[in-house]
């Protein structure tokens, strides 16, 4: 959580590259062009074969804030990333691949949020081509406010989006860092901060558009079909991830199998939206071993709750009109 008194946190954008020289120069200059000023820029380059360096070296030269690694190997994704956190000095860190760009006042909106007292946000974006024309709007299913141990747990849920949506505060960082598993996630480094800042903390979806996601054909997921022994073991790669951030912060099962836990956890929410209220009702009926009336009683508590939630919704709303 960033400290209320606070109104002007040094912001960390840590931008990761292999082989994007073609995409890079725009990803940087949408850092730079930032309306929010009291920025660090850090690039990690992992052991580009391309133009890459030479371009990061440029841009370096000529903006003070930006700092740069160049590794003597490739070493991945997650290895990039830990490299960069280890420099990094701010209070928020915002994470940019380097394919991708920041609209110009994404930092100045999730320092806003974020000085509420989130310490984990994910971010609606556009898609665009490798010629930064737009191609559609995003298709975030499960947006939220709130707590969400029991989805990502049961359901393994991905409680975020791509890499050039995320923030999270030094705070949460000095929790998650450095991130485990770098050999076997090499790539998809977004999964495992996901899923460590989703358990860890409350999660928040900021419905603004303010990254620019680019599908250029060499994607690792958007546009890609794979196999079912990929998935598999994919799936099988996410738990392992999962597993481990619960042991992180004692979670345990008899956690877990608790139906009273469960409930406790929706009501952290502050938007409710139809996804959030069906995934806690299909966990309560689905998957915790409770007796029928038991789930009855938690689903009697879920409904009474959202009744009062939408009743306050609407008198709001209709204060506001009279006003």
């Amino acid at each position: 959580m960033i400290e209320s008194t606070t109104s002007n946190p040094l912001v960390t954008i840590l931008i990761n590259n292999y082989n994007y020289g073609k995409f890079l120069p725009s990803a940087i200059q949408s850092a730079i062009n930032q309306t929010y000023k009291n920025l660090e820029i850090i690039i990690v380059d992992d052991a580009s074969t391309d133009n890459s360096q030479n371009i990061i070296k440029e841009f370096a030269y000529k903006d003070k804030r930006i700092k740069y690694i160049f590794n003597k190997c490739n070493k991945g994704q997650t290895f990039s990333i830990n490299k960069g956190y280890q420099l990094s000095k701010g209070e928020i860190i915002c994470f940019l691949d380097s394919d991708d760009i920041f609209l110009e006042n994404k930092v100045d909106e999730i320092v806003k949020y974020h000085g509420k007292g989130y310490d984990y946000i994910y971010t609606d974006y556009e898609i665009i081509d490798k010629n930064g024309k737009f191609i559609k709007n995003s298709d975030i299913n499960y947006k939220c406010d709130g707590y969400n141990i029991f989805p990502v747990y049961y359901r393994l849920y991905y409680v975020g989006c791509m890499t050039s949506t995320l923030s999270i505060t030094k705070n949460l960082a000095q929790i998650i860092f450095p991130l485990p598993n770098e050999e076997k996630w090499r790539i998809c480094t977004d999964e495992i901060i996901v899923i460590h800042s989703s358990i860890i903390s409350r999660s928040f979806f900021l419905n603004l558009k303010l990254t620019l996601y680019r599908s250029h054909g060499k994607n690792f997921w958007y546009g890609r079909n794979f196999t079912n022994d990929f998935l598999y073991q994919y799936i099988k790669a996410k738990i392992e991830i999962i597993d481990f951030v619960l042991k992180k912060i004692n979670i345990t099962q008899t956690f877990l199998n608790n139906s009273h836990n469960l409930i406790l956890e929706f009501f952290t929410h502050k938007n409710f939206n139809k996804n959030v209220i069906l995934t806690y009702l299909k966990i309560l009926w689905f998957e915790i071993n409770q007796p029928f009336w038991g789930k009855i009683r938690r689903t009697y508590q879920i409904l009474r709750f959202l009744l009062s939630y939408y009743k306050n919704q609407f008198l709001r709303i209709n204060n506001n009109l009279e006003n």
